[in-house]
């Protein structure tokens, strides 16, 4: 698991003890979530856990504090989609910041870094191009927590290609992460729904120590507020993280354990993330593109295809991919949606979708939001009124428009899936079932 004071030789200064506790919060937090299985057969309540867990810190007097308690428990709570009790104990041993190394060579090449949140996945490289074209470098420092083998290599040429193509000079800055799980915890929980908190934990004390101006997530908007394709999939049976509520709550507890007017934006949260692909094509950077993976199973275990095709998450990357105008090879999916040719897959989340799309039908004529978006936004706080702001209800517009279209490549070319829709002839094509 993570040693924060591993990760302290990494930074460029010595970490104070509110930054380590911090760390070892989040560390605990993710532990805690992944040992602890959901119920996925007798919870009704989306897979709702109560969860306790106590955590040695240093700085004991300011985690005891009943705002920071608070500003915590909204947090990871509304993140994770559990109740969470956490104690607060203190560590045995006293903190003496000048014990723990760093690494003096590693500098930010701008006196107003913008530290980004760094993946390797399809949103996170193409919002970081995206990033780049439209404001340059200025410092941007990418940092990724590596949680998997094989990120580093990955992460690395990304980079490298970027700068490249771009002519940027951004060096990375990797966190090693590691959890070793004994065999008598069993089965661990794969929906790691605390995992953004670690991330941006990992992302803030960096932010602090360079003395960053911002922290920047670079998810596309229709994903961070993460509409949900069918009604059960309510609290932790929809991810939240990169989720604008989770984020707004994220930086007021940061602001309240740094002191400092430190916050995590969504520098695309108006955008498709068709839109956000695309800046890879218009930079010739679509071999990144077809190399990113986004299945929830992934990996399969399989020979031939690396990512399922059916999962929400396959189907909204090949919606993007497509749109945007990127091809992949059909053989990158085990069951390939987007064509003539599959296995007879299951169909329920592509169906999802494309009723998803048809709610959205009364943006055409209006600016009337679907009742069930309506209540999603209320429910998790995008929010606070039926005041939605205009750039919001344009979006959804955008994403039905590519929706459409895609509609009209898969009858054209006769899809197995276009079977389910049917084209009738107004001023817009509508998605209609039978």
């Amino acid at each position: 698991m993570c040693d924060p004071r591993h990760w302290a030789r990494l930074f460029p200064r010595k970490l104070p003890a509110r930054l380590v506790d911090l760390l070892r919060v989040a560390t605990a937090i993710y532990v805690v979530d992944r040992i602890n299985p959901r119920d996925r057969t007798h919870n009704d309540y989306g897979w709702h856990r109560s969860l306790s867990m106590d955590v040695e810190v240093f700085d004991i007097d300011f985690w005891h504090r009943g705002e920071v308690s608070d500003c915590l428990h909204r947090c990871i709570d509304f993140l994770s989609g559990d109740s969470w009790d956490i104690h607060f104990i203190k560590a045995p041993l006293s903190f003496d910041p000048e014990l723990l190394p760093f690494n003096p060579r590693w500098k930010p090449r701008s006196d107003e870094p913008t530290v980004c949140l760094f993946s390797g996945g399809l949103d996170s490289t193409a919002g970081l191009v995206r990033r780049l074209r439209l404001r340059g470098d200025q410092g941007i420092i990418p940092v990724l927590v590596m949680h998997q083998s094989g990120q580093r290599r990955a992460v690395k040429d990304q980079i490298a290609l970027i700068n490249f193509a771009l002519g940027t000079s951004l060096e990375e800055l990797i966190l090693p992460f590691w959890m070793k799980s004994p065999e008598h915890l069993g089965k661990d929980e794969e929906s790691q729904r605390s995992r953004s908190f670690l991330f941006c934990s990992a992302a803030a004390v960096l932010a602090v120590l360079v003395e960053a101006r911002a922290i920047e997530m670079m998810e596309a908007g229709i994903g961070a507020v993460n509409w949900p394709l069918m009604a059960g999939m309510v609290g932790s049976k929809a991810t939240r993280s990169s989720h604008p509520t989770f984020l707004r709550r994220f930086s007021q507890l940061l602001q309240v354990i740094t002191q400092r007017d430190l916050h995590v934006d969504l520098p695309h949260r108006y955008l498709t993330k068709a839109e956000l692909v695309e800046s890879l094509r218009e930079t010739g950077l679509t071999d990144i593109a077809t190399k990113t993976t986004s299945c929830v199973h992934y990996p399969l275990r399989d020979s031939q295809a690396k990512q399922c095709g059916t999962c929400p998450a396959c189907i909204f990357r090949r919606q993007a991919l497509l749109v945007a105008g990127i091809d992949e090879p059909a053989h990158s999916y085990k069951h390939n949606l987007f064509g003539r040719t599959n296995c007879d897959p299951p169909d329920e989340n592509l169906r999802a979708f494309l009723m998803q799309v048809n709610k959205l039908s009364t943006l055409d004529r209006s600016e009337e939001i679907p009742r069930s978006l309506m209540r999603h936004l209320r429910a998790t706080a995008v929010i606070d009124d039926d005041q939605i702001p205009a750039a919001l209800i344009d979006l959804y517009r955008r994403y039905r428009r590519e929706w459409l279209l895609l509609t009209k490549r898969a009858l054209q070319e006769d899809w197995k899936w276009s079977q389910m829709v049917v084209p009738t002839q107004t001023t817009q094509m509508e998605i209609q079932y039978a």
